[in-house]
């Protein structure tokens, strides 16, 4: 069974998901318009549980016009950068380094290209402190919540496999269009999920965009979400919802993952002691999406 798209035509509004049981136990998504003059993201993310879409969110921030390949290029000159190559969730990772003007200058380009590379978790704002005053982020988070935000600077095709974040997230849309795949997270049952370790997430075996369905073939009643997002947009994405993401064009995002106080000595304290033991090996070493595989 096919997707549901979702796709609003008009701007100023943000758009509330809602999954619902039918008697046959198959999920059906169905959509609830939140108007954004009467709520803001600080508010949405302290009714989590589904996925919002805030269109046209950000349209104004001066990010939108100022982040242009050559302005980037200009700023990060010859850094060395990691660069993840194909899809490292439900594949083999594998990596591979450049310059980040080379890799700037591979994304002005805009062709198809057989192996995709993706910045992924990129540290922009300690990179390149000046971007900082190009967006704004007052009307985001709760008092309570430390945000960790990270850039996703992709070419066209690249992608992220299907996985859940353990936080909640603001993805901010800056340049070009990009396609998300959502599930809730009970739409994915145990064996098909992986036990690789991914830093902050949790990982499938199934390619939600290209389903193997011999092999899963449960996934043929799952009904997800699929959107695009336009620069402006805002995808409140919460936490323990799988999502599947493929660059339209060469891209540029903001991820915000959303740690409360409680999490900071909970959940994420766990997750630092599981990497601190996977970094010495002695945890899932050699089954993870952080180490390049010669497989």
């Amino acid at each position: 069974m096919g997707p549901r798209k979702f796709s609003p035509n008009y701007d100023g509004d943000c758009y509330h998901f809602i999954c619902s049981y039918l008697a046959q136990a198959t999920i059906e998504i169905t959509m609830k318009e939140v108007f954004s003059l009467n709520i803001l993201p600080k508010e949405v993310c302290q009714k989590p549980l589904e996925p919002v879409l805030f269109k046209g969110a950000v349209k104004n921030w001066p990010a939108l016009e100022k982040w242009s390949w050559e302005y980037l290029k200009q700023l990060g000159g010859e850094r060395l950068v990691r660069l993840v190559v194909g899809n490292r969730e439900q594949n083999s990772p594998q990596f591979t380094q450049m310059n980040f003007s080379q890799y700037i200058d591979r994304l002005a380009t805009n062709n198809d290209k057989s192996q995709q590379l993706y910045l992924k978790e990129f540290n922009l704002f300690e990179e390149f402190p000046p971007l900082q005053l190009d967006v704004d982020y007052s009307s985001f988070f709760p008092w309570y919540v430390t945000p960790g935000k990270f850039a996703w600077i992709g070419e066209k095709g690249a992608c992220t496999g299907l996985h859940y974040d353990i936080f909640d997230n603001f993805l901010t849309q800056i340049s070009g269009k990009k396609k998300f795949f959502l599930l809730a997270n009970e739409e994915i049952s145990a064996p098909y999920r992986s036990d690789k370790f991914d830093y902050g997430a949790r990982v499938a075996l199934v390619d939600g965009f290209n389903p193997d369905y011999n092999k899963f073939p449960l996934f043929a009643k799952a009904k997800p979400i699929v959107v695009e997002l336009v620069p402006g947009d805002v995808l409140y994405i919460p936490k323990g919802w799988w999502h599947q993401v493929k660059s339209l064009d060469p891209t540029i995002s903001i991820a915000s993952f959303m740690v409360t106080i409680k999490d900071r000595w909970t959940t994420e304290l766990w997750e630092n002691t599981k990497r601190f033991l996977h970094n010495r090996g002695l945890y899932k070493q050699g089954n993870c999406t952080c180490c390049h595989s010669n497989n």
